[in-house]
């Protein structure tokens, strides 16, 4: 069988092209990554999880992130805010309230020591969780 010669030079020079206009933004791509700290911010702020800081949190504005964690107020030491389910007074459900965590408030995983006080509290040797 014979191959038309116009459509598949077309494709051979069309797929060169597009492997060179690959090389050329990948190039571009390598040296914009090391000119600074402006594009790892802008990696960080274009994240999942920068998108619910800053929707979430006191947005650190003018600041450079360069991580997603320095985006969280926690992390920078300010006070942060905490939603809680609280009942209502009258005892007919519960409803939503925002608590402000204090500066200092810090708050660290549970240790081994932790779990062995809840053991012998408990006075069964055995946790029941």
């Amino acid at each position: 069988t014979r191959i038309p010669r116009a459509p598949l030079l077309t494709l051979v020079i069309l797929d060169l092209l597009y492997a060179l206009i690959g090389t050329c933004l990948a190039i571009a791509a390598f040296k914009a990554v090391r000119k600074g700290p402006s594009v790892r911010d802008a990696q960080a702020r274009l994240s999942n999880l920068a998108i619910v800081a800053e929707s979430f949190e006191s947005p650190a504005w003018g600041q450079d992130a360069r991580d997603v964690d320095t985006l969280f107020a926690e992390r920078r030491g300010e006070p942060t805010r905490r939603i809680a389910l609280v009942k209502q007074a009258d005892g007919k459900g519960r409803k939503y309230k925002q608590l402000v965590v204090p500066k200092d408030y810090v708050k660290r995983a549970p240790t081994i020591e932790d779990f062995l006080a809840r053991k012998t509290r408990l006075g069964t040797g055995e946790s029941q969780m």
